[in-house]
């Protein structure tokens, strides 16, 4: 997607006044903010007075030449690309300007349609450059994370101290997501306490601790509120995401604030929380630490069991038996020696039927090429693989899915390694994805498709009736044509004769041309513009229904929303006029698009009938429904209002609950503003509010971060303490 004109900045440098008001006034007509200098010292300051993308210089200038100044802007500004233009080919060369740091180079004179093409390929190269650093940035987290969960793995296996498990989830917990403070307790199973495990260095001076060994018995804080709920807690914004607006009384001031809970079968058994990272912790760090926190309670309840069991043997089959996913373990030569409840559940055989017999024999999942891939690169390179909706035969009979992680367990002193499989059965959770985005898509088009078909009929209808004209007008003029080529070929052999004159006027009056230089114009016109609008709505529905992406993508908020407008115009034209008035300056929001358009799609149906059970069949005064954009501070405010019945008080809260709904039956599922929450607030890290007045009308608020806010989370750490 095109930048907006105003950050793709072009400075023309050259002495000759006419190639730099050419080359600027063509740039500025295809969409490039411009300006020029007539030599180098000039281009220097400008360049020193606000920030260029790129330079189109000419080589040879009074004073110093193009290639000089390319040297000396490099300096300051290393980034800045260079077009270098010339019509000295003999004394320059293609090679020598390349070689002088040129990011490209074009003879003079030469078309201005090349230099424009030059600069799209520059623009799609730097593109292609960005996203491939931000993949790389994004493999290289999740190879990160895999290697934290495979060590992690490896010392609950290997039965290592709780004390030393306790100090890696702490480490990788701060590693992972750079937070330089932070504690890992656990609850005493005798007192009930919440005991301390391990804390980040410097943290117990900050929190006044006296004793590590102590417990909390009066524990105060954000730890304890997420203690109280039993519910993870992530606050980027203190004053915006408190109830009270600011830190619990006597607490540490702190900037940012993570914790998740580690519970064992619905028991709470510790706590995993960081502070002050030096971004906003996101929604992947959440994700992250709540896993870390069910590698914490697996050890918080390993050490239970070792606690209660230590007379007796078997420890290590009772921690295994308690993990709620499956989990086998293989030998060196790919033999089962471990096979806990999970596996059983899920695959119908239990560890004695399997013990000592290869794993393709004993299982052999749906994608077994996939797993047994796993299996050999996990080998291979000694590195955790993952391999995600690995389709399996379910116990029942029936295909299921597994989340599956393939870690090397090195035995040290028999000097051979194992492998671990592990996996979760997310079946229930791929049907109910799949079923609710189902039911939501069948919601959408069975809303659109009548109201579309409607919209495309009526320039269609009228389209058609002066296609016919056009075809019956064309036949009277074929018909006076064929006369007067009666009368050219009378002509040629001498005067006409009367009969043939008579037969011409007879049709000229016959065709009533006067009629038909005036109809046959705007019955042109009007098919034209029936066809624009068939277009129009056509196109619409394109940028509408784009398929998904996995990742956000920078979009231009205002014709996402004149899209949706068009795609539903049948839903609100009878009850409103829509009235709009949107910010031209904003800038491009890195939003899911089709999730961002299916919010936009659910908050204009839902003024429409908001407006339609006011106005009834429109047949009276119709409803308004405004639309408005704006840029605030660091993110994007959208806002959609109607003059319809309001949200009675009682009903407020409950809003954006799943299924709830005040329609009647066959109106809708009551999913759409649970969905539009869930995009705007949990995908997008935004907020979605609203006013309203009975008998007045409701207006939704929806604030999306804009990317220089995402850019605005690499700021450097602040370092501030607290306690739970």
């Amino acid at each position: 997607m095109k930048e907006p004109a105003e950050t793709r900045r072009i400075l023309v440098v050259d002495d000759e006044e006419e190639y730099r008001v050419l080359a600027t006034t063509f740039l500025e007509r295809s969409g490039y903010t411009c300006a020029s200098a007539s030599d180098a010292d000039e281009a220097l300051r400008k360049l020193d007075e606000r920030p260029f993308h790129l330079v189109v210089s000419d080589i040879r200038m009074k004073g110093k030449d193009g290639l000089r100044l390319m040297a000396e802007a490099r300096g300051t500004h290393p980034h800045l690309d260079f077009i270098i233009m010339t019509g000295y080919t003999e004394d320059y060369t293609y090679s020598d300007i390349i070689k002088a740091g040129a990011t490209d180079f074009i003879h003079k004179p030469f078309d201005m349609h090349q230099l424009l093409a030059k600069l799209q390929r520059i623009e799609r190269e730097k593109s292609t450059l960005a996203r491939l650093q931000e993949a790389y940035e994004t493999l290289s987290w999740e190879a990160e994370v895999n290697r934290s969960f495979a060590e992690l793995s490896r010392a609950l296996i290997s039965a290592r101290p709780f004390e030393d498990i306790s100090s890696l989830v702490l480490e990788h917990a701060k590693a992972l997501t750079g937070s330089p403070l932070g504690y890992v307790s656990h609850v005493d199973r005798e007192t009930g306490h919440l005991t301390v495990s391990t804390m980040a260095a410097g943290t117990w001076e900050l929190c006044r601790a006296e004793d590590k060994d102590a417990a909390f018995r009066d524990f105060h804080g954000l730890g304890a509120r997420v203690l109280e709920n039993g519910k993870s807690l992530r606050i980027n914004d203190f004053q915006r995401e408190l109830p009270s607006g600011r830190l619990p009384a006597g607490h540490i001031p702190i900037h940012r604030f993570l914790s998740a809970v580690a519970t064992v079968e619905d028991r709470m058994v510790g706590q995993v929380s960081l502070a002050n990272s030096s971004r906003d912790y996101s929604e992947k760090d959440l994700v992250v630490i709540e896993r870390l926190a069910d590698v914490f309670a697996v050890a918080v309840q390993r050490r239970q069991m070792e606690d209660s069991l230590r007379k007796s043997h078997g420890e290590t089959e009772q921690l295994l038996a308690s993990i709620p996913s499956l989990l086998i373990e293989l030998s060196e030569e790919d033999r089962v020696v471990r096979w806990n409840p999970a596996a059983r559940r899920v695959l119908g055989k239990s560890l004695e039927e399997v013990f000592g017999l290869p794993l393709e024999e004993v299982w052999m999942p749906v994608d077994w090429k996939r797993v047994r891939a796993g299996i050999a690169a996990a080998r291979s390179t000694g590195k955790s693989q993952r391999l995600d909706d690995v389709r399996v035969l379910r116990s029942d009979g029936k295909e299921g899915f597994l989340s599956l992680s393939i870690s090397c367990v090195q035995d040290h002193s028999a000097g051979k390694t194992g492998l671990i499989l592990l996996g979760s059965d997310v079946t229930e959770r791929k049907i109910l994805e799949g079923q609710l985005a189902q039911a939501q898509k069948l919601e959408s088009i069975g809303q659109l498709a009548a109201g579309i078909a409607h919209e495309i009929n009526t320039p269609t209808q009228y389209v058609g009736d002066n296609v016919r004209f056009l075809q019956d007008a064309f036949k009277d003029l074929e018909r006076l044509l064929d006369k007067y080529e009666e009368l050219r070929a009378s002509v040629r052999d001498g005067p006409p004769t009367p009969a043939v004159i008579s037969a011409v006027e007879e049709a000229v009056e016959q065709t009533d041309l006067d009629y038909l230089k005036t109809e046959i114009p705007k019955a042109i016109e009007q098919s034209l513009e029936g066809i624009r609008r068939v277009s129009k709505i056509v196109r619409a529905m394109r940028e509408f229904s784009h398929p998904g992406l996995n990742e956000k993508t920078a979009l231009d908020i205002n014709r996402a929303i004149e899209s949706t407008l068009t795609v539903t115009r049948n839903e609100w034209k009878y009850v409103a006029e829509v009235v709009t008035d949107f910010d031209p300056n904003l800038p491009l929001v890195p939003v899911l698009p089709g999730e961002f358009n299916q919010v936009i799609l659910n908050m204009i149906i839902n003024a429409a009938h908001a407006i339609g059970a006011v106005v009834g069949d429109g047949s009276g005064a119709k409803g308004t429904i405004t639309l408005r954009t704006r840029k605030r501070d660091d993110s994007v405010e959208i806002s959609i209002g109607d003059t319809g019945t309001g949200i009675p008080e009682e009903i407020r809260s409950k809003i954006f609950d799943p299924f709830f709904t005040t329609k009647e039956v066959g109106k809708g599922t009551g999913q759409g503003l649970a969905i539009s929450h869930s995009v705007i607030v949990e995908k997008h890290g935004g907020k979605i509010s609203f006013e309203s007045q009975v008998g007045k009308g409701t207006t939704f608020f929806i604030c999306l971060p804009t990317q220089q806010d995402l850019q605005s989370e690499r700021r450097h750490e602040k370092e501030h303490s607290f306690c739970g």
